[in-house]
């Protein structure tokens, strides 16, 4: 399984890093950080990762800006999960808009 995790906060790729290596067999898992949106868009290729993990507020791109610019064509299955250490979810439309456009 290909993941890649885009996060602006190199703390919270490490707490991601955690996580998924306490729920998975890393020797199955092959996982690429992105410090921000733009970098991830600039080296994405279709068909790579299997799953991808967006920060919803990051700098001038954000999650959701990633998602829609990058997936609303895309048309291989891939599972988006949009996070955020936000504890008020402004960003929760998001997630509802992706899901309906599957």
């Amino acid at each position: 399984m290909r993941v890649a995790f885009i996060d602006d906060d190199p703390n919270e790729l490490k707490i991601l890093h955690t996580y998924f290596n306490d729920l998975t067999d890393s020797s199955t898992i092959s996982i690429d950080d992105f410090s921000s949106g733009e970098e991830f868009l600039s080296r994405f290729t279709a068909g790579l990762y299997d799953l991808v993990t967006l920060d919803i507020f990051m700098g001038d791109l954000t999650g959701g800006d990633v998602a829609h610019l990058r997936f609303s064509d895309v048309t291989t299955a891939i599972l988006i999960v949009l996070l955020t250490i936000v504890q008020i979810w402004l960003g929760i439309w998001a997630a509802f808009f992706f899901h309906g456009n599957t």
